[in-house]
């Protein structure tokens, strides 16, 4: 596995005590209930992140078949705003930041 340094970077910032380090939040999708509007769902995910209908269709999918996949968002805001939105639509999503989404979550 490659770490780049600049997406490890965060996570030494937020281990030193760097206040001002910015994380990017990311929405994992973790489920689904039964009657979820999946076309909505496709729509939000596009809505709120830099992804294209393929690409968003494919994240949607691979919810469906139980995989929990992560979506980049552009601030902490957009990723509450499309959770909440995905809930809205019958799926389970939850926000975190990419640096514990591939490292881990902080200790402490």
């Amino acid at each position: 596995m490659t770490i780049n340094p600049q997406e490890e970077s965060p996570a030494i910032d937020r281990a030193c005590e760097n206040t001002a380090a910015i994380e990017t939040p990311v929405v994992r999708l973790t489920g689904w209930n039964k009657g979820a509007l999946t076309v909505s769902a496709i729509q939000a995910v596009r809505r709120h992140s830099s992804l294209g209908l393929s690409s968003a269709k494919q994240l949607v999918e691979a919810c469906l078949d139980g995989e929990r996949p992560v979506v980049l968002t552009r601030s902490l805001e957009t990723a509450k705003a499309m959770a909440s939105e995905l809930a809205s639509f019958g799926f389970q999503a939850e926000v975190c930041d990419a640096v514990e989404e591939r490292l881990g979550p902080a200790e402490g």
